[in-house]
């Protein structure tokens, strides 16, 4: 096993968070979350490309019905 290999995996079991407090997305959770990047949602350019909105949506702890943040 090479050393990028140990690190890919002590990675994998830390949920890629390298120690950082971060929360992680799916791009299936991004690509909901900000309408499959709609121009509406989109607030502007960054140095790494465009910035959008989102509107992420929380399951209520009683019924699990999701309702936004």
């Amino acid at each position: 096993m090479t050393l990028d290999a140990m690190n890919d995996t002590h990675e994998l079991e830390s949920d890629g968070n390298k120690g950082h407090n971060l929360k992680l997305y799916s791009v299936a959770t991004i690509r909901a979350a900000t309408n499959s990047f709609s121009a509406k949602n989109k607030l502007g350019q960054g140095g790494f490309g465009p910035v959008y909105k989102v509107v992420l949506k929380k399951k209520h702890p009683r019924n699990g019905l999701r309702k936004p943040c």
